[in-house]
This record gives C-alpha cells, sequence and structure tokens, in this order.
C-alpha cells in the first residue's frame, strides 16, 4: 500500500486513516512481525480491503533460519555488547517475531479466506543486512548497504524453499460478504 502524500502513517498501525473498502489490495513487507497487535493489524487490513481484495505479507518464520534477522541481531548485539543503537523495528515488541504456519492461519481466519502460505528465501538478505551494517564492514562505495540488500532480497524471494525458507510470502482474499448481509465490512469506523 503506497504512502499518500502529506500522510504521516506507517502501516501498520490498527487505525488506519482510510475508508472502508479503499483498496483493491494491501500489501505488508515485515510489518506484522514488530507491531504488539498483528491481529488488529489484519483486522484494518481487512476493513480497508473491497469485498474480494486481496492482502500481500511477507513475515518471518519460525525455523532453522530464524536466527537469521538483521533487527534482532543489532538489539542482541547492542543488549550484549553495548555496540550501536537499538534498531526501531524492535522498538515496540523488543524483538521483531518470526511465525509459524498454524499460527498465521489463526491470525488470517478471522478476516480472509483461501490463504496461500509459501516459504520463501534462505536469509541471505538478513545476512547481507547484518554484515553491511556492522562498523567497519567491507562495503563497496558504489552499492550502498540498502541497495546491496535489496538486491540479494529480490534474488532471494524468488527461491521457494519449503521447510526451511527464511520468510512466509501470504496472499489471501477478504471474503465476499454473503447474501443479505446489512454490511460489506468487518466492522465500520466510528
Amino acid at each position: 500500500m503506497a504512502q499518500i502524500p502529506g500522510v504521516p502513517w506507517s502501516p501498520p498501525v490498527t487505525a488506519w486513516p482510510f475508508v472502508d473498502a479503499a483498496f483493491a489490495r494491501v500489501l505488508l513487507l515485515d510489518e506484522l512481525a514488530v507491531v504488539v497487535d498483528d491481529e488488529a493489524a489484519l483486522a484494518e487490513a481487512a476493513r480497508v480491503l473491497v469485498p474480494g481484495g486481496e492482502l500481500l505479507a511477507r513475515v518471518p518464520a519460525e525455523g532453522p533460519l530464524a536466527w537469521l534477522d538483521a533487527p534482532n541481531a543489532a538489539r542482541y548485539l547492542r543488549d550484549v555488547g553495548r555496540l550501536g543503537k537499538r534498531p526501531s523495528e524492535t522498538s515496540a515488541l523488543g524483538w521483531r517475531r518470526h511465525y509459524r504456519e498454524d499460527d498465521l492461519r489463526e491470525i488470517l481466519a478471522p478476516h480472509f479466506i483461501d490463504a496461500v502460505l509459501t516459504r520463501r528465501g534462505l536469509g541471505l538478505a538478513e545476512a547481507a543486512r547484518i554484515v553491511a551494517h556492522l562498523p567497519g564492514a567491507f562495503r563497496r562505495r558504489d552499492l550502498p548497504p540498502d541497495r546491496l540488500v535489496s538486491r540479494v532480497r529480490a534474488i532471494e524471494d524468488r527461491i521457494v524453499a519449503p521447510g526451511v525458507g527464511w520468510a512466509w510470502w501470504i496472499v489471501a482474499r477478504r471474503p465476499l460478504p454473503e447474501a443479505g448481509t446489512a454490511s460489506e465490512t468487518p466492522h465500520s469506523q466510528g
């Protein structure tokens, strides 16, 4: 979801500044992993979607590659070694959460149907993010760390890695209203 110029807002807060059924698609890349109430954020995503609209999301997966998490590594280095500053991604929860498939299906179920969850990536972008932001790390002057990480992530997100993938990619749909119902939205804004 693109930010509207002049509106100071960053998803996924739990009260989005948009009318009901405003968008055909909502895109949440890693935001659910850092909010206090991920279920409320999903409810808001459903509210602003048109009936039949799509949620596209990426969240870190629980599993063997979960240790490759740049914000969590930075938080650990800060807390244990007093190196650097705490990353903003960990300010709300303390750590960035990682999800199991059954937990994702449970929090999606009240608001979305036809959820397809695919594990992708091997944590290479997170490893690059960790290394690129270490003090004194080797860096090419013509390729800033964020561009390097973006390039690695673009390649990595194409790698389907069932059972071990670093991230869950989610595609889910907001249900169509049942015939005869008065409201087309999960809840109305007050």
